[in-house]
């Protein structure tokens, strides 16, 4: 089975993610995204490594959707899987390092970054709720059923590329 991810529509994902990153770079330069690699069926994205230790598990998303858009008809809400979630939260917590979500938004080339869970007794950090619902089942295609996180980025450290 083909990941989606080595697609011709995964291909452009990946150099979305790419963008993504570089500005992360810009805004945390001591704080290196290490990917998981790509030809692999992993659960998450990434560790975020300082100083050689891992001090975080990251997962990161691409939306072809602005800001305004983001914040407006979607209320602040970003749609990631629920099993998408709890997988890397299990990682995180093997780790006991947070799980950090990254959502880019492609036209404002805005990265918006939100911790979704720390180790300890804080659990969940971030609001959210989980809902049945039916979505698009890959950058491929396709439509799922499934159970959806929707995670509320309305607090998320926003970033932006510098020239």
């Amino acid at each position: 089975m083909k990941l989606d991810i080595l697609t011709p529509k995964g291909e452009i994902t990946r150099h979305q993610e790419q963008d993504a990153v570089a500005i992360w770079n810009q805004h945390y330069p001591s704080i290196q995204y290490a990917e998981t690699p790509k030809d692999e069926p992993i659960a998450w994205d990434a560790h975020m490594v300082k100083d050689g230790v891992v001090r975080g598990v990251a997962e990161m998303k691409c939306r072809e959707m602005t800001v305004g858009t983001f914040f407006g008809k979607f209320k602040g809400e970003w749609l990631i899987t629920m099993d998408k979630v709890m997988d890397c939260i299990a990682h995180a917590s093997q780790l006991e390092v947070p799980f950090v979500g990254f959502l880019y938004l492609v036209p404002s080339k805005t990265l918006l970054m939100q911790t979704i869970w720390r180790p300890t007794s804080d659990g969940i950090v971030v609001p959210y709720r989980a809902e049945m619902t039916e979505t698009q089942a890959t950058v491929n295609g396709g439509k799922a059923n499934r159970i959806n996180a929707y995670l509320d980025m309305r607090q998320a450290t926003i970033m932006r590329g510098r020239d």
